[in-house]
């Protein structure tokens, strides 16, 4: 039965005329890949890797291996730390380096792992109660492209984050 199909298949194909040419020197179109950059600032980038350098060698700030920086300001007395699928609720102010404020939010709600890989692993790592600083790279922020008119390409943004609570 297969193979009278497979047949019938086959014959369909030589008869409608179905052919391919792969041999055109046509220029083929060069796709966009949406991950290119704008042309970077090489100021803003050196200020930004000067001011990431100054800040680990803060006391109390500790480095994670992905690069975020993080200083405890106050420990929680939660028992267990959210994961990427948990729902979270908290207060937290950004600001950029130069103290300019770009968000602010208390007692909002939202999924852990629905936010940027700064605050994925931050949050990962932190309990009820705890509030942290924390100093995001652009890797792990909004990168070359920034978001909106205040977080331009290759920004460091400077939270503090309580979390309030895990549901």
């Amino acid at each position: 039965m297969f193979g009278r199909f497979a047949l019938v298949a086959l014959a369909a194909l030589s008869v409608s005329g179905c052919v391919f040419d792969l041999s055109s020197d046509d220029p083929k179109p060069k796709a966009k890949v949406a991950s290119d950059c704008p042309p970077r600032d090489e100021a803003n980038w050196a200020r930004m890797q000067a001011f990431l350098d100054a800040n680990k060698a803060k006391e109390g700030v500790k480095v994670t291996e992905s690069g975020l920086q993080y200083r405890v300001l106050q420990q929680g007395k939660g028992t267990r730390n959210p994961t990427w699928a948990s729902m979270v609720t908290v207060n937290y102010r950004g600001t950029l380096i130069d103290g300019t404020m770009f968000d602010e939010n208390k007692g909002v709600e939202f999924e852990a792992g629905g936010v940027i890989k700064g605050w994925q692993e931050a949050l990962t790592m932190m309990k009820e109660g705890d509030k942290l600083e924390l100093t995001i790279p652009s890797g792990l922020a909004y990168g070359c492209k920034g978001k909106g008119a205040k977080i331009k390409g290759d920004q460091v943004l400077l939270f503090e984050v309580e979390l309030i609570k895990i549901k």
